[in-house]
């Protein structure tokens, strides 16, 4: 595990990590294209975490009100001073070592660079886990709470300054 990296990625990197994610979800192909468009197009910018350089895990700071995840609500992302920190996700044998931990502070390193000066990460009420890790990074100021795409579970957002 010693050649464990995460990095901006680029357009390859992103064929890569939505080649082996889609490899092993049964993932509508829409938040492949949807993703790869809003990276294009300066809407976002996906991190990708390699094993030498297989990819093993990801997340996007979306920027954007108009990221498909985001869904026009500025308190989540305004394209100005807040982002948002969506889909971390990294495979199984890798978690629990702090990877996404050292991925996500890169990505508040990048857009603190940006001028960035607040970040949001939601979770689902049900997952205890993240929301510790979560609070633990300093995500602790509740934002808004709402239901995604008609899930009965509750998603919470929350804002830490950078």
């Amino acid at each position: 595990m010693n050649n464990i990296h995460a990095r901006p990625a680029d357009a390859a990197d992103l064929d890569a990590i939505w080649a082996h994610d889609l490899a092993q979800h049964d993932w509508p192909i829409e938040w492949r294209d949807g993703s790869i468009r809003e990276n294009e197009n300066g809407m976002a910018q996906t991190f990708v975490i390699f094993n030498g350089e297989a990819p093993i895990g990801c997340g996007t700071l979306c920027f954007s009100p108009e990221c498909d995840s985001i869904g026009g609500r500025p308190q989540l992302a305004d394209g100005k001073t807040v982002a948002q920190i969506v889909a971390l996700r990294i495979d199984k044998p890798y978690r629990g070592c702090g990877h996404v931990s050292r991925m996500v502070k890169q990505m508040e390193d990048y857009a603190r660079s940006l001028g960035y000066t607040k970040l949001t990460i939601g979770v689902e009420v049900k997952d205890t886990v993240p929301l510790t890790i979560y609070q633990h990074w300093g995500y602790t100021q509740f934002v808004l709470g709402c239901h995604e795409d008609g899930d009965p579970q509750a998603t919470l957002y929350f804002v830490k300054g950078l």
